[in-house]
């Protein structure tokens, strides 16, 4: 188990390995069954993503699926940075249930075969439910680069919950760096 802290000094202890991925490892943190920790490789700990993060969390789009009964993550949104001996290594994030991707339900042979009952109301459900994500992007002045179908997850009721949000093309609203576009 590693050790890790947040950018306020709190203490994160991440757990089992939940999956790795060309920019690093997804970790469960211990204690925190809502959180999961995005430990990046060594040669993706830059300043550049750092700094990209942090305007991330000044300025998180809105996601008015969380104040639903029961509440529900639409945008798997940083939370924190995370840090190893005061040296940026990733950030905390919300887990996110397994659930299927949208390609899944959205590919009308697999939809049919592992999901039959799934029509065309929930489908419609669906893209309306991507629509107000993908326009909560943007009211922020977020570009989606990589329209992935693993990265967009859909549960048994048509909501739907980007992933990988950290790929995104972000302005720095900050005013430390006016003007730039992380990517």
């Amino acid at each position: 188990m590693a050790h890790y802290t947040t950018a306020s000094s709190r203490p994160i202890l991440v757990g089992r390995l939940l999956g790795k991925g060309g920019e690093g490892e997804v970790f469960q943190v211990t204690g925190n069954g809502d959180q999961v920790a995005k430990v990046y490789w060594p040669s993706h700990r830059t300043s550049q993503r750092q700094y990209k993060l942090q305007a991330m969390l000044d300025n998180p789009p809105e996601d008015n699926t969380r104040r639903l009964t029961p509440p529900h993550v639409s945008i798997a949104w940083p939370l924190d940075l995370l840090y190893d001996r005061q040296q940026f290594v990733g950030f905390l994030r919300p887990r996110i249930d397994q659930s299927p991707t949208i390609f899944t339900i959205f590919n009308p042979v697999l939809r049919g075969r592992r999901y039959p009952s799934c029509d065309w109301r929930y489908l419609h459900r669906t893209d309306g439910n991507l629509a107000t994500a993908i326009n909560a992007f943007h009211a922020r002045g977020y570009v989606v680069g990589d329209v992935n179908q693993k990265n967009v997850l859909v549960t048994s009721n048509a909501m739907v919950t980007w992933v990988d949000t950290d790929s995104f093309q972000v302005p720095d609203a900050t005013g430390r760096n006016r003007g730039q576009v992380y990517r």
